[in-house]
């Protein structure tokens, strides 16, 4: 059987003139060994950061798209979430234009908390 899917969206927010990150759902429940969870944003550059023990299948690393992260192990997960801002591109004397830098901003408020259980319970 299949495992759920959860998808965390990530939304630029403002409140008397500071922004921040807010992850919706940012408190994950119900979650269980072979279920996954996708990232996704208006943004096209995000990152999402766990804290601590890497739960999912595979090496850790920082979450830059939505591709699937299956839940490999029991225990809670902390997460981080970043939306970035491209700058002007700059231009090389010798290839022409570059893509711009990206501007990471961490914004209050960022981020969720979740505990993966094992199947069937």
């Amino acid at each position: 059987m299949a495992g759920t899917n959860t998808n965390v969206r990530l939304k630029m927010e403002e409140e008397k003139k500071e922004k921040y990150v807010v992850a919706v759902p940012s408190k994950l429940r119900n979650v269980k060994v072979g279920d996954t969870i996708t990232f996704n944003s208006d943004s096209d550059t995000f990152k999402v950061i766990f804290k601590g023990r890497w739960l999912f299948e595979g090496k850790k690393h920082v979450v830059r798209n939505n591709k699937p992260l299956t839940f490999a192990r029991k225990g809670p997960f902390t997460f981080l979430c970043y939306i970035g801002n491209r700058g002007k591109p700059k231009l090389s004397p010798t290839c022409g234009a570059s893509r711009g830098r990206i501007t990471w901003t961490s914004y209050k408020g960022a981020g969720g908390t979740g505990s993966v259980r094992p199947p069937g319970k």
